[in-house]
């Protein structure tokens, strides 16, 4: 996942924003703009990334600086 784009908490945190209105619209489907070959499709594929999101922030969190 593409995340030097979001250089900032504020800009991580309105990414996360962003995927939590998409999941509570309950898509049928998704279409990412670049997946694996076996990656979710539907609102999975908005949980996963909110999922890998929150990881990311712990670990920036834990890293030293």
């Amino acid at each position: 996942m593409w995340t030097a784009d979001t250089e900032t908490k504020d800009l991580r945190a309105a990414w996360v924003a962003n995927l939590d209105a998409l999941i509570a619209r309950a898509p049928d489907v998704v279409v990412p703009g670049h997946m694996s070959v076996d990656a979710p499709m539907g609102v999975a594929a908005n949980t996963f990334t909110k999922s890998y999101l929150e990881a990311f922030e712990e670990e920036l969190d834990r890293a030293a600086t």
